[in-house]
């Protein structure tokens, strides 16, 4: 008989493939959503990051701790829309995009990876104070190549360095007003 409480993930109850024996209560999503988590602690963790895990699904958590920093993971894989031109012409557009829930309180990290038909992820690591109340992003060019607006953050993991300092916590200033310090500071 378990002695766990509900709602509690048992470390020592994984399978082989790292995914939870309650998975098969999952949908296909859900699952993939976990792996993707379960990779990024992962590479958390090879990046020298000691993340922490929150044990408790049935009340709002992050997905994960750094530091006392909220880490919030989502994870998108590319999707086709087709479109038809004024010519007739069908044009299929590609994109990753990604719902989110900003209902965090205090700042908090948002890591978007976004997986390729090549079997590769990228991860966009966004401070919430950027992303603000937008609860739907999206990218619709390779990872690479994307020039927008959250493209200055692909692969950026010095944001969680900084976010999860204690100078932040007594209220520094914001990200992108360190990294221009720094910048300047190493010109």
């Amino acid at each position: 008989m378990s002695t766990h409480k509900p709602g509690t993930l048992v470390p020592e109850r994984l399978d082989s493939n790292q995914i939870p024996i309650f998975s098969n209560y999952l949908s296909a999503s859900q699952k993939y959503g976990l792996k993707i988590e379960q990779w990024l602690i992962q590479e958390l963790e090879k990046r020298g990051y000691s993340p922490k895990i929150p044990t408790n699904f049935a009340q709002p958590a992050c997905d994960a701790y750094v530091n006392g920093l909220c880490i919030e993971i989502k994870a998108a894989k590319r999707t086709k829309r087709l479109k038809k031109l004024a010519s007739g012409e069908v044009r299929a557009y590609y994109r990753w995009q990604w719902n989110i829930h900003p209902t965090h309180k205090g700042e908090y990290a948002l890591i978007l990876v976004a997986d390729t038909p090549q079997k590769k992820r990228f991860c966009f690591i966004l401070p919430g104070s950027v992303v603000g109340t937008r609860t739907h992003l999206q990218i619709t060019s390779h990872p690479i190549k994307y020039a927008g607006w959250m493209a200055a953050y692909l692969e950026k993991w010095d944001v969680i360095d900084y976010l999860a300092r204690e100078v932040y916590k007594g209220y520094g200033p914001l990200f992108e007003e360190w990294e221009g310090s720094q910048q300047r500071e190493a010109a």
